[in-house]
């Protein structure tokens, strides 16, 4: 599986509660980010440049991170 180009992003320790952004550029792929209204993780098309800390590769990542 093909990795997005990783950011370096300031991290606030509240990036859960970021809202979804899905990126820009066209090379979707299906990442995960957590829905804080829903209190669980969902897909996202990531475009694969730019968004937020809020996303992950897999859902049990994004679970394990978020929900714990």
């Amino acid at each position: 599986m093909r990795k997005p180009p990783t950011e370096v992003l300031e991290d606030n320790g509240h990036f859960q509660s970021l809202p979804l952004d899905m990126g820009r550029c066209v090379e979707p792929m299906t990442m995960y980010f957590y829905d804080k209204f829903a209190r669980t993780c969902k897909p996202f098309s990531y475009g694969g440049v730019g968004g937020n800390q809020n996303r992950f590769y897999s859902f049990g990542d994004c679970m394990q991170t978020c929900h714990a």
